[in-house]
């Protein structure tokens, strides 16, 4: 019941940047939340743009928190001790996580695309900027797993 509260406060997230991002005036290069963070910005316009970069992100971290504790709680701790080895089990943990992340990052940008009028750029350099940033993400919150565990 926790997730699924919590998986709508992560679309409502994604929306609202998808909407804020449509009505903030600065001259992106690619996407708003790939180009990177502006250097020698005014305070308020940094500030801004950062809290509209990372709202998604904190309830996406919120949604993901406490899950390897609450499996290890209940049955996880039985599925290692009885079929499965620890690493087996932890790389099937991580693997969620990264269909998590890629179907995060897939929606995150399909409501850009939707809301502001940037177009589908299919460019190989835009592609690798996708790729770094789902990258970063999975390491963020692969770290957020692994702070469960202990």
């Amino acid at each position: 019941m926790k997730n699924n509260k919590l998986i709508i406060l992560v679309v409502i997230c994604l929306f609202l940047q998808a909407i804020l991002f449509m009505a903030f005036d600065f001259p992106f290069k690619t996407l708003p939340i790939l180009d990177g963070f502006p250097v020698g910005l005014a305070t308020p316009v940094v500030t801004r743009l950062l809290l509209y970069w990372y709202l998604p992100i904190i309830a996406f971290s919120f949604y993901i928190s406490g899950n390897l504790k609450d499996l290890l709680s209940s049955y996880g701790f039985l599925q290692i001790s009885r079929n499965y080895k620890k690493e087996y089990w932890l790389m099937k943990q991580f693997l969620k996580l990264l269909i998590k992340v890629i179907l995060f990052t897939s929606l995150q940008l399909a409501l850009i695309f939707i809301f502001t009028p940037y177009s589908i750029y299919s460019t190989a350099p835009f592609l690798y900027l996708i790729l770094g940033y789902s990258i970063m993400l999975f390491t963020i919150f692969s770290l957020q797993y692994l702070l469960e565990l202990f």
